[in-house]
């Protein structure tokens, strides 16, 4: 399983600010994430980083 993909995944939390956004991401994230235990591989982080405000 290619852990770019999480990471990429991961990222986009910076970008969705409405809860409902939030919680659909990181509930496929987590889907994905069962990939990993089912291969018996060590997961990388896949909590949404924080939203963004502003440069």
């Amino acid at each position: 399983m290619r852990v770019s993909f999480i990471h990429r995944g991961r990222a986009t939390g910076a970008l969705l600010a409405a809860s409902g956004d939030r919680k659909a991401a990181q509930s496929i994230l987590d889907y994905w994430m069962t990939g990993f235990y089912r291969l018996h591989q060590e997961p990388p982080d896949a909590t949404l980083l924080e939203f963004e405000t502003g440069p």
